[in-house]
């Protein structure tokens, strides 16, 4: 079933036509007309789980599973190690029960190398076990847990249950001899959310807002026994989810923002 949904998951992305907004084309970027800085001196690069990347962008949680899913996980990976960005894999979850799909994710370790980071994916819910074997599988430089419960109950054989998720996730990130990226999948983590994750020890958190890849659209389009159209508005927009995490920003607290980026 996992291998069927990985599939549809791609071709229903491709057939969706809801264009959510992130808002921030309604940010405005003040000019400094004194930057004090010669060009030459901009640098691009940053540092991330002990190594450098060129440029503070990432290709985020994709796919994987599937012969198609290798050839775009393989594709991806061919462009972050072209522009030594980092890469994010699809959920692991359907390699942990079929090691025929292992491939399908560990190409990107492949193609990449040991220089750039890659960065498994599975559930939440997952347990401590599951999230080793899913690093061990790709030599993971972090993990990230995804929450998506507007998803899971648009999905049809999608979980019900997510009482427990704040605890688990606290006690993975404790457990865990790498980081621990918690994330969305595009339907955003509140300000409120993230601090109740801080609070839980959560460092690298993926606010993932509204704007971008539309999961109830896709699941909706796999369903033929209810319409959830009315829910695809549904979610934080990105531009005001960094807006409100600024206004009390931890330190320590680093920062993924991805959700519509389109340029």
């Amino acid at each position: 079933m996992r291998e069927i949904r990985k599939e549809e998951h791609i071709e229903n992305y491709l057939k969706s036509a809801y264009k959510g907004d992130n808002l921030l084309s309604d940010i405005y970027i003040e000019y400094n007309a004194l930057p004090e800085l010669d060009f030459e001196q901009i640098n691009t690069e940053s540092e991330l789980f002990g190594k450098t990347t060129k440029f503070p962008l990432m290709i985020n949680a994709m796919t994987g599973g599937t012969e198609v899913c290798e050839e775009i996980n393989a594709d991806l990976a061919r462009i972050a190690k072209e522009f030594s960005i980092p890469i994010a894999l699809g959920s692991q979850k359907i390699a942990l029960e079929n090691d025929e799909s292992i491939k399908t994710f560990s190409i990107v370790r492949e193609i990449v190398g040991e220089k750039n980071v890659v960065i498994g994916n599975l559930s939440s819910n997952s347990s401590l076990k599951e999230v080793k074997r899913a690093k061990n599988m790709i030599d993971a430089d972090a993990m990230q847990l995804h929450v998506n419960p507007v998803q899971e109950l648009v999905m049809k054989e999608g979980d019900r249950k997510f009482s427990g998720i704040l605890e688990n996730i606290s006690s993975i990130i404790e457990e865990l001899d790498q980081p621990v990226i918690v994330k969305e999948v595009g339907f955003g983590l509140s300000a409120q959310a993230v601090s109740r994750l801080y609070d839980k020890g959560a460092r690298y958190i993926d606010i993932a807002g509204h704007g971008g890849t539309n999961f109830v659209e896709i699941e909706n389009n796999r369903r033929f026994d209810c319409d959830f159209e009315d829910f695809y508005p549904w979610g934080i927009p990105t531009a005001k989810i960094l807006l409100d995490i600024k206004k009390d920003r931890k330190e320590d607290l680093f920062l993924i923002s991805s959700g519509g980026l389109k340029s």
